[in-house]
């Protein structure tokens, strides 16, 4: 990783600090007050590395390190803060302070992050922001919340490229596939746990693959449990919403090559009806078909909702299918 090059020249304006006279904060903050933020910025990283050579009079208004507090506080002042604030001094650059929030109390949590195989480990904000500052080039790190809860961090290139890391609050959300209308990313997004073993399904949900019942078409299996409460949801909206009724079937469908390709589960009326109008809001109104149903297609996703009558019992069912 390489870090901002110093300037080797010093203002005109920080020179004449250096003149006859004892130097006084006023004078140092006159003359910092003159330059631009580019120039600003240069002279603390400048005074800076002059600070950690010095060997006496440190705490002098003239001298490199109360020019160094100086110069990075008049920065703070007009937006520019010295980070992310957790990451490693090495990975740190000048960026908008409003760009920051590793600061909060809610970035000092546990992470996690999804692993290629589609499991989860646990993750940190250093390691987050020293995988985005891998690629060479200029960047500015952004740090952020998301609406979910997740954390962002990502960086753009001059030359518009861009990288993104995102770290989850949990096991459970690090293995979601997050659905959204194609294009609009920071919209309404459906969340469900596609593309997982049914081992790893299993010990995320808690049921036993033992139990699966298996499918003579394709191969593949299907597996029953309750929802219950304090478990991960198995399919939620990015508002909060969850759909799926607590000690009510859910079935989840494997395929061997794909994993999980579908997640069903039992409504009540009230919350069907509150998933058909917050998805009708983000997605389109939908109508119901002759079956029962209604179907939201979100590029190879399938959304939809379902009431049927089986033997004189309504009963109404959310699903997220892969196609």
């Amino acid at each position: 990783m390489k870090l901002l090059v110093l300037l080797p020249l010093v203002s005109a304006a920080t020179l004449a600090l250096t003149g006859c006279g004892e130097t006084t904060v006023e004078d140092v903050r006159k003359a910092y007050g003159a330059m631009s933020d580019e120039k600003l910025q240069a002279e603390a990283l400048h005074q800076r590395v002059e600070c950690r050579a010095a060997t006496r009079d440190s705490d002098k208004p003239g001298s490199p390190c109360s020019r160094a507090n100086l110069a990075e506080e008049m920065a703070e002042s007009r937006g520019w803060c010295w980070g992310p604030y957790a990451a490693a001094n090495s990975d740190k650059s000048w960026l908008r302070c409003a760009d920051d929030v590793t600061k909060s109390a809610q970035a000092k949590a546990t992470w996690f992050a999804a692993t290629q195989s589609g499991s989860c480990r646990e993750s940190s904000l250093i390691e987050a922001i020293s995988k985005v500052l891998e690629h060479e080039g200029p960047w500015n790190v952004k740090t952020s919340f998301s609406k979910e809860g997740f954390f962002d961090v990502s960086s753009q290139l001059k030359d518009g490229t861009s990288y993104k890391v995102r770290l989850y609050p949990s096991c459970g959300s690090a293995q979601m596939v997050y659905i959204a209308k194609p294009g609009d990313e920071g919209g309404v997004s459906v969340a469900a746990p596609l593309g997982m073993s049914p081992r790893d399904a299993g010990d995320l949900y808690g049921f036993d693959v033992r139990n699966c019942s298996a499918y003579s078409f394709g191969g593949g299996i299907g597996c029953g449990m309750g929802y219950q409460a304090g478990m991960p949801p198995p399919i939620r909206l990015s508002d909060g919403f969850i759909p799926c009724s607590v000690d009510r079937p859910v079935q989840f469908d494997f395929q061997p090559r794909r994993g999980m390709v579908g997640v069903t589960c039992s409504v009540t009326a009230e919350d069907m009806s509150a998933f058909e109008q917050r998805m009708a809001g983000a997605f389109g109104e939908q109508q119901r078909a002759s079956d029962g149903s209604r179907r939201w297609q979100l590029g190879g996703y399938s959304v939809g909702s379902v009431e049927v009558v089986v033997l004189g019992k309504t009963l109404r069912r959310v699903s997220v299918y892969q196609d």
